[in-house]
């Protein structure tokens, strides 16, 4: 009965062990996220603000092209 407890005791040893590295790495990868989660905001701010300016840009590439002379006849 000892033998089989102390057994038990290593089996549990080695999870809990092997739980403390998952949950160092899961740490390393919410700190890493966190900055992504600033930077995806800052995007999606700045192509909200963009967006006003797409017609007119296609307007201006659209002119620019016909006036280089891709379509002369």
């Amino acid at each position: 009965m000892f033998a089989e407890k102390k057994a038990q005791e290593a089996s549990l040893q080695a999870q809990l062990d092997d739980s403390s590295t998952k949950l160092g790495r899961a740490n390393k990868i919410l700190g890493g996220l966190a900055g992504e989660k600033t930077r995806w905001t800052e995007t999606v701010a700045r192509l909200s603000s963009e967006q006003g300016f797409l017609i007119g840009n296609c307007l201006i590439g659209a002119g620019m092209v016909a006036y280089s002379g891709a379509f002369t006849s």
